[in-house]
């Protein structure tokens, strides 16, 4: 569940006043987004009927934002991948927009995918470096990683990043519950509302057209099979697994 997060360590970044995207359409998620919350910021756009979680445009704005930080406090940069094992909760809408706004590329994995070679193939292919899931889904990953065996023998429960000998981008896992789990980031704990310099104008400079943005993963004869990878122009018009983002940024009000 989303919740407070962290304060993000300061960072010298180095860019220059108005540094914005200048190769980016109207059409991007991201611009959208801004463009959407200038207009009518208090205006409700999403209701999450799990934890009743209502969110205006601000506020789905301001948790987009707070992730897109914190993954990149925790080392992502420009075009590196998190993938996701998630349902339609708030979690997964964020981690969306927190792809397009930091300029990720996030890997939606259908959640129904969640044997131990599904992960593995999942993260060995893409080369993720950052993974959440919901709890349902910890014991799994944990298998398929042996270095998590590590932070269960020394009740470690900091998730704190590690090096894999075979996924050697992946650097944190991370997941959805309540509950402190060995060697697991709690979700909420990702997310960074102040940094003393904000990553996201630079983060932004650097997204164009068509830069990769999306890719599914989905079950196929009970293998996880990848579909193409969307950039920014084509993911609301693309992709299935980005209805409810496409129908937020459309103006609707929705509820999942």
């Amino acid at each position: 569940m989303l919740a407070l997060g962290r304060i993000g360590r300061s960072r010298a970044l180095g860019f220059v006043d108005g540094l914005l995207q200048q190769t980016r359409s109207a059409s991007c998620v991201a611009t959208v987004l801004n463009d959407l919350t200038e207009e009518l910021p208090m205006k409700d756009t999403v209701r999450f009927t799990k934890h009743n979680r209502l969110w205006t445009r601000a506020e789905l704005k301001l948790q987009s934002e707070a992730l897109a930080t914190g993954w990149y406090d925790l080392g992502c940069r420009t075009g590196d991948a998190v993938a996701i094992w998630l349902p339609d909760y708030a979690e997964k809408i964020a981690c969306q927009l927190a792809a397009a706004i930091g300029g990720y590329k996030i890997v939606i994995v259908d959640p129904a995918l969640d044997r131990v070679e599904h992960f593995d193939k999942v993260l060995f292919e893409t080369g993720a470096r950052i993974a959440v899931v919901t709890e349902k889904h910890n014991e799994s990953l944990k298998k398929a990683i042996p270095e998590m065996e590590f932070y269960a023998a020394n009740h470690d429960f900091s998730g704190r990043h590690f090096r894999s000998r075979r996924f050697t981008k992946l650097r944190f896992c991370s997941h959805t519950g309540f509950d402190l789990e060995s060697g697991f980031l709690q979700f909420r704990n990702m997310l960074v509302y102040h940094m003393d310099i904000s990553p996201i104008p630079q983060l932004q400079a650097a997204i164009t057209d068509d830069s990769p943005l999306s890719v599914t993963y989905s079950e196929k004869n009970g293998e996880a099979v990848a579909g193409p990878t969307v950039s920014h122009k084509d993911v609301l018009a693309k992709e299935s697994s980005w209805a409810v983002v496409a129908s937020i940024l459309n103006k609707e009000y929705v509820e999942v």
